[in-house]
């Protein structure tokens, strides 16, 4: 440790000595010996950064104090990480640049650079880090205009993505309509056009593509070509097109542009993929469109890469697809690792690759291995995920394919090896299900590991300790707040607590931090519902719906919230989408009664009536998928009496419809034995036989023919009460009961 602090002192020293622009060289230069070595694929050195590092007797305390240095507590660089002590070297010059270095707007972006590659190779996201960035972007948003255009639109687009990453959607999307503006395009946007994906498809549909206009001013610009492409691997399915076939080309598809545009594409694809409240079906679509032009474009190569990638992930979904997604993952990981020995191509590599937001070489083959398992290379896929010292996913390996066993005996085999560590014990916990070695990960963390915590509250929550879980998921956030999943968790466990204050505050901030968290949007809902904050639950439904509009469940909810709340629009809404989603679910009587008795009921029939229409067209698909109870077909009877006229085909329907629910209900009741529920059958049957009496009017039927059709409806209720009660319902002792048996007995004559 004395030794350490001997170094640094050291270091530092020669940096105070240095000139401030040769100070600013040597960061910059510390800097990309980092990001090509990490992200570019080739390592070199440079004379700077030779003298600098000298002071250093050792490279392996030299790494040390730099994972030492650029770690906050047990937040750590990835350990595996090329020429660690750069960055660290890096780091110190960028500190000791004077203050009047922050007029300069090159040497602020270069800055915000730096952070930005430390922030991506730590295991966690780190809030500090972030502030330092925001403090660093107000400067440069001030000085921006002393800057060139293709400077200011670079900076801009990085800062779009460290927004990103640190879910600021809507401050990310700000940043990049300020660079597609400056970047000379007057629209950039997507469009459709007929096509065909398929070499058997034999009808055109549509088929999304980026459409852009430019400026004339942009589009005089010179265009430079790359010298290093990387290879596209081609799609080795024998039914899908390469591309789509489009039946006319889009004009803008034959347009060549420069990168500075193309780079403005590639972080719309990033931002759509990650911010957008969308089906992910339809995201995944948007965002391979926006990525297809930028391929098309043949990019720089850091572009390309990027671009390459992206693609990879979303074709890992598709069975079709996923074959190609390996190959192209296994090249693009390959070229990682390699060492490259050619300055230019070294130079064309570093071209924009900060506005990439580029990944490191370990988390691209990271990217290849889960490809290769989900493909079933369960052997090759752990060889990659052991090289890269990535036990968790190791770990995940083994208990997936039912060897726990292997799994405890490598965490147990790494924690002799390499002392005692908090993430190893969590795994151990991971592996057995016992509380202890969560307790230990929380012991030897001195409690300031978030995973522990969170690992010990998930725990908790699959025991069903809800309160328990509570307090782990609280000190897990408290130690790193940026951890969606864990707010989910800590909500549903307040949830269950019956702590809706709690549940309301946690979810609300898991939707902060992830937009796209359907489950977590209807959870807060839930949550005000138990506030009795109706309203303010349908509309975060709403917000659901936006982002699973096929979630029946979803549905389902926003259908009961409505009707609950006396948006009887927006229920109908709901119950058409329901059957149109699944033709074989049962629809709730409930709310479609709810809303009929407050149709029939209101005074002003107008202001309804286009609802009526509506409510009877849902009860029409409704009823032919499934048979109504008798009180709902009732009402849907009473839905559709003729108000006015002597409408005899109307009337037919109405009183059909009516017979037919007290059938339905003299049933129910009579089998069941409801004898509390006998006056109201004898009272439905009386009001059936009025509107009977007024059709049978309207018919036109003389005495003999009603009294005929009165015996005829009358004789097999007189029957059941007179078998239940005796002939004239002597053994009923309630005399409203038989008060109403007597009027319906004297109906007619027998």
């Amino acid at each position: 440790m004395q030794n350490n602090n001997k170094f640094l002192i050291l270091l530092r020293q020669q940096i105070k000595n240095l000139k401030e622009d040769d100070l600013f060289d040597c960061a910059v230069s510390h800097l990309l010996v980092f990001v090509g070595a990490n992200f570019a694929g080739f390592e070199r050195q440079s004379d700077v950064c030779k003298n600098l590092l000298e002071c250093f007797e050792s490279l392996e305390e030299l790494k040390e104090v730099s994972f030492d240095e650029l770690s906050f507590g047990l937040n750590k660089p990835f350990d595996g990480a090329r020429f660690i002590e750069h960055l660290f070297a890096a780091k110190e010059a960028f500190i000791h640049l004077p203050a009047s270095s922050n007029s300069f707007f090159e040497h602020l972006l270069w800055k915000y650079r730096f952070l930005n590659i430390w922030s991506s190779i730590l295991i966690d996201k780190q809030i500090d880090l972030f502030k330092q960035m925001n403090e660093l972007s107000n400067l440069l948003f001030k000085i921006s205009s002393t800057s060139n255009k293709n400077l200011q639109i670079e900076f801009l687009l990085e800062r779009a993505l460290s927004l990103l990453n640190f879910f600021e959607f809507s401050s990310s999307k700000k940043c990049l309509e300020e660079a597609i503006k400056l970047a000379g395009f007057k629209q950039l946007q997507l469009g459709g056009a007929l096509g065909k994906r398929t070499q058997f498809q034999e009808k055109s549909v549509p088929q999304l593509f980026v459409e852009f206009e430019i400026t004339s001013a942009s589009s005089n610009e010179l265009i430079e070509e790359p010298t290093e492409m990387i290879q596209n691997t081609k799609n080795g399915d024998d039914t899908l097109l390469e591309k789509i076939l489009f039946d006319e080309k889009p004009k803008n598809k034959i347009q060549k542009i420069n990168s500075h545009q193309i780079a403005c594409i590639l972080v719309s694809a990033l931002l759509e993929r990650k911010g957008n409240k969308i089906e992910k079906q339809i995201e995944d679509e948007t965002c391979m469109a926006f990525l297809e032009e930028v391929i098309d474009q043949r990019p720089f190569w850091s572009l390309q890469m990027r671009a390459l990638i992206e693609r990879s992930k979303l074709e890992a979904k598709n069975s079709r697809r996923i074959e190609r997604a390996c190959s192209q993952m296994e090249i693009l990981a390959n070229i990682l690792n390699e060492n490259v020995k050619n300055e230019s191509i070294e130079s064309e590599r570093l071209n924009l690759i900060f506005v990439s937001s580029p990944l490191p070489f370990w988390k691209v083959s990271k990217l290849h291995a889960e490809i290769l398992l989900s493909l079933g290379c369960f052997s090759e896929a752990i060889r990659i995920f052991e090289k890269l010292n990535y036990w968790e996913d190791v770990v995940k390996c083994y208990l997936n394919s039912g060897q726990s066993e292997k799994a405890e005996i490598l965490i147990k085999k790494l924690l002799e090896e390499k002392g005692e560590n908090p993430f190893y014990y969590c795994l151990l916990g991971n592996i057995t299900n016992e509380e202890c070695f969560y307790l230990k990960a929380i012991e030897v963390s001195e409690d300031g590991n978030a995973l522990a915590r969170a690992s010990l509250g998930n725990l908790m929550l699959k025991r069903k300790n809800f309160s328990e879980a509570m307090e782990h998921f609280e000190r897990s956030l408290d130690i790193q707040p940026l951890q969606p999943g864990i707010y989910f968790n800590y909500g549903y466990s307040a949830m269950k607590s019956g702590n809706f204050q709690t549940s309301v505050k946690a979810f609300h901030r898991c939707v902060n931090i992830e937009p796209e968290h359907f489950e977590a949007w209807n959870n807060l809902a839930a949550s005000y519902i138990h506030l009795n904050q109706k309203h303010r639950a349908h509309k975060i439904l709403q917000e659901a719906l936006k982002l699973s509009w096929e979630n029946t469940y979803l549905w389902t909810n926003f259908l009961l919230i409505s009707v609950d709340i006396g948006d009887y629009e927006s229920g109908i809404s709901a119950l058409e989408k329901l059957m149109d989603l699944d033709k074989n679910l049962k629809i709730d009587e409930c709310p479609l009664e709810i809303m009929s008795i407050e149709i029939l009921n209101q005074e002003n029939k107008e202001k309804l009536e286009g609802m009526k229409k509506s409510l009877l067209r849902v009860l029409a698909r409704a009823s032919s998928r499934q048979s109504f109870g008798g009180k709902l077909q009732r009402l849907h009877a009473f839905l559709k009496k003729p108000e006015n006229g002597e409408d005899i085909t109307q009337w037919t329907i109405f009183v059909n419809l009516l017979e037919k629910a007290f059938k339905k209900e003299f049933g129910r009741i009579t089998i069941e034995k409801f004898s509390k529920n006998y006056k109201d059958l004898l009272n439905q049957f009386l009001e059936l036989i009025e509107e009977f009496k007024l059709f049978w009017k309207i018919q036109k039927l003389e005495e003999m023919q009603i009294n005929s059709q009165l015996k005829l409806r009358i004789k097999p209720i007189i029957g059941f009460f007179e078998k239940e009660f005796g002939e004239n319902c002597e053994l009923c002792k309630d005399e409203e009961f038989n008060k109403l048996f007597r009027e319906i007995k004297n109906l007619c004559i027998f």
